[in-house]
């Protein structure tokens, strides 16, 4: 990769900062284009977890982007485990073998939990991203 990383990496938030409520339970980001990028790093940060309140985040595919219920699709394997307490895990998708879409959805359970999820697409053809992170899953 030459020039900085910010002419070849690109931030995007797969899931808005919140307090996520557990009414009605599903949280369902924005579809994000992937066209042109080898690789997407998913961080979810948690924060206050209420009582016996938890998330689980997975990550979903489209070709078209439409929002429409049978637009997007589950990614197997492409699910943050399920969150209790505050922390932060990484994921990793392999974009090659992915739809040109990809959005995050998460499901709280019981009580209200503070996260956010947010990524950043790698260009193809590049060195992956050095963790410091353990990856939490790798699809």
């Amino acid at each position: 990769m030459k020039g900085h990383a910010g002419q070849n990496l690109k931030g995007v938030r797969l899931l808005k900062a919140d307090a996520h409520s557990n009414s009605p339970g599903t949280v369902t980001g924005v579809g994000i284009d992937c066209q042109g990028f080898g690789e997407l790093l998913a961080v979810l940060t948690v924060d206050d977890v209420n009582t016996t309140g938890d998330i689980v985040v997975k990550f979903q595919e489209s070709a078209t982007g439409e929002t429409s219920p049978d637009s997007f699709a589950d990614i197997s394997g492409g699910t943050f485990t399920e969150q209790t307490a505050a922390g932060l895990t990484v994921g990793r998708i392999n974009l090659e073998k992915r739809m040109r879409y990809i959005r995050a959805v998460a499901d709280i359970d019981d009580a209200a939990v503070d996260a956010a999820c947010i990524g950043v697409l790698v260009p193809n053809k590049s060195l992956p991203v050095s963790q410091v992170a353990a990856l939490n899953f790798d699809v």
